[in-house]
């Protein structure tokens, strides 16, 4: 059962953390709960590293605790997608467990060599 707070459906994961934590982030677009609801990175030599600070900003406004299980690469026409496995606990109720998976559309990020390479597989 997840009792952390959730993600508002009517604000972007920008929104958030510009609100609650007044950092400016270079990302817009959705929740990340989905492909279609992705959090777009913007052009970032350090997209990797952002999609992490979301994750941990996220965790911060949701008051839980989480770790990486997992990251892939996923292509959906000419977009690109890091999907990221997490697993979440809450900070005081650690038998609160659960994993969750938040999708960042990379696509201005890769440059037309890694495009390629993601084509191939």
């Amino acid at each position: 059962m997840n009792k952390s707070p959730e993600i508002p459906n009517n604000q972007t994961i920008r929104e958030i953390i510009s609100d609650s934590f007044q950092i400016n982030l270079p990302i817009t677009g959705g929740n990340g709960k989905s492909i279609d609801d992705a959090i777009v990175m913007l052009e970032d030599q350090d997209y990797v590293h952002n999609e992490y600070v979301v994750l941990e900003y996220l965790g911060f406004y949701r008051f839980v605790e989480w770790k990486v299980l997992g990251q892939k690469l996923l292509c959906c026409g000419d977009k690109r997608f890091d999907c990221i496995t997490i697993y979440v606990s809450e900070v005081l109720d650690k038998s609160e467990v659960w994993t969750e998976e938040f999708f960042f559309d990379v696509s201005n990020c890769l440059g037309d060599n890694e495009k390629d390479l993601v084509e191939m597989k």
